[in-house]
């Protein structure tokens, strides 16, 4: 992750905008959730997270205006018996919310997504889950494009 973080920093001159939007995820209790299984959530919604922001938002800061959006989860708020899924968006929005205080001096627009359940292959090996009441990407596609393209309020500026 860092390393590719380094190289969209280097291809990136001029950052307008940050959507992250990775995700890993395991659907297991406690006890059956495998330690590498959350390292490799950690890696990807905290590290990740992370290491791609910092970039960006030396980039954002220096041109004073951007846009950073992090696509969170429900289960950040709510614990379910799938705990790994909660701990890693918990870890998540903790650290979205340090991001938040930071570029407040800058004022940047910041906006936490939590988005529901979404159509996704990450559903593929959990049946019993009605996809169709489920939102398409293409809903939170739209939902983000909405939020990017508007210039910051009054006052944000």
């Amino acid at each position: 992750m860092k390393r590719r973080a380094r190289a969209s920093s280097t291809r990136c001159r001029s950052w307008t905008s940050l959507v992250c939007a990775a995700g890993v995820g395991s659907f297991t209790s406690i006890l059956n959730t495998k330690t590498s299984a959350v390292r490799a959530m950690l890696d990807v919604h905290i590290l990740g997270l992370l290491n791609i922001a910092r970039p960006a938002l030396r980039h954002m800061q220096a041109k004073k205006s951007g846009h950073i959006v992090v696509i969170g989860s429900h289960v950040a708020h709510r614990a379910f018996t799938t705990a790994a899924a909660t701990r890693r968006e918990a870890g998540q929005l903790g650290l979205t919310k340090v991001l938040a205080e930071e570029a407040r001096p800058y004022k940047h627009p910041r906006h936490v997504a939590p988005a529901g359940a979404t159509d996704t292959p990450i559903w593929d090996d959990r049946p019993g889950f009605d996809r169709s009441k489920m939102m398409q990407p293409s809903d939170v596609a739209s939902f983000l494009i909405s939020i990017v393209a508007r210039p910051a309020s009054p006052s944000r500026r």
